[in-house]
This record gives C-alpha cells, sequence and structure tokens, in this order.
C-alpha cells in the first residue's frame, strides 16, 4: 500500500512533527482506481480561495504500481479536501494535452492572480526508444481539478525533472534536476 500520510510541525520549531493522519487511502476494491498495490507519488496540495478546498495532485500509477506507457501506468491524479489534512476524496486521473503524452515528476505552482499550473514530465517515449521527454506547464481551470486546453512546452528543459517555480522581482524561475533515474 501506498497511502498518504500528513505530518505537521510548528513554523518556528521544523525539527518538532506531529502525525496527522492518512489522508488519501488505498482501496482493497479491485474497480477502484486507488485499488492497491498502487503508487501515489510526488504529492502537492494548494487551496483554491474560491472553491474553499485543498486541491491535492499527483503522479499516479494503477495496479499492480509498475511504470509504463499503457493506460493507468503514469497519470495524473486528483484530489480534493476542505481541511489541508482531513479526508480527500478521489477525483480521478488523466493525462494533460493528449492520451500519448505520460505523466512523470509533476509540482504544482499558484500564482498571486489565483491562477494555477499543473507543471509536469510528459514523456511520450516508447520502451525501444528514446522518445522525447520535456517539461509542460499547463493552466488548470478555476476549480484547480482538471486541465485547460492552454500549455506551453518548456523547451530548455529536456529530459528534466523535480520542477520547483518561485517568483521573484517580477521574474519566474524554474529549478529542475537531470533526468538520472535511480536505478544506477
Amino acid at each position: 500500500q501506498n497511502d498518504y500520510v500528513c505530518w505537521s510541525a510548528p513554523v518556528d520549531d521544523l525539527s518538532d512533527w506531529r502525525y496527522e493522519g492518512v489522508i488519501l487511502s488505498c482501496s482493497d476494491d479491485p474497480e477502484s482506481e486507488l485499488h492497491a498495490p498502487m503508487r501515489f507519488e510526488r504529492p502537492k496540495i494548494i487551496y483554491n480561495e474560491k472553491t474553499g478546498q485543498y486541491v491535492l495532485w499527483c503522479h499516479y500509477v494503477g495496479y499492480p504500481g509498475v511504470h509504463g506507457f499503457g493506460k493507468g501506468q503514469g497519470e495524473a491524479g486528483v484530489a480534493v479536501c476542505d481541511t489541508v489534512n482531513g479526508n480527500y476524496r478521489w477525483i480521478g486521473t488523466t493525462r494533460p494535452i493528449d492520451e500519448s503524452g505520460v505523466v512523470r515528476d509533476c509540482t504544482l505552482y499558484k500564482d498571486d492572480d489565483g491562477s494555477a499550473y499543473f507543471i509536469y514530465d510528459r514523456d511520450v517515449s516508447t520502451y525501444h526508444s528514446e522518445g522525447n521527454r520535456c517539461l509542460y506547464i499547463v493552466k488548470l481551470t478555476d476549480d484547480y481539478l482538471s486541465c485547460t486546453d492552454e500549455y506551453k512546452r518548456v523547451d530548455a528543459a529536456f529530459r528534466r525533472e523535480a520542477p520547483a517555480i518561485v517568483r521573484y522581482d517580477g521574474y519566474y524561475y524554474m529549478i529542475t534536476s537531470g533526468l538520472t533515474g535511480w536505478n544506477y
């Protein structure tokens, strides 16, 4: 199983963490997208002032939890909750842009105007080719629960992962790492 759990710490003391509980659980139901064993990876949560909900996006790999290129082997997953540490309700999965682009590493960014963006490593490779992996920025709908058709491929971020965005002094900065894998 790969449940999401929540921890909290006082703002002035990051060494004193407290267990808050499970916020999104796997399921024993074979018909559920959350049927274990499966994977939730790289969860990110943002608050939507318009809906009053916390929205969680993650990298999702369905039962039996094996990365690949088929349906359920590399999607974006979405869940919502009224509190940051409550029981999240699973909304479902998606592949932003089109079905051929598998979702790998991902993050969220919320701009000053309230617009939110899903940033992810889009992989259109196959097992037999080097393919095409690059970071994409996709604008989310106003409720943050799905993607719009507005997106941008970041050509300078070819074969990059672990995106993090900050805005400072009128500029956006993206920090990433090279795509190296974990099996070396």
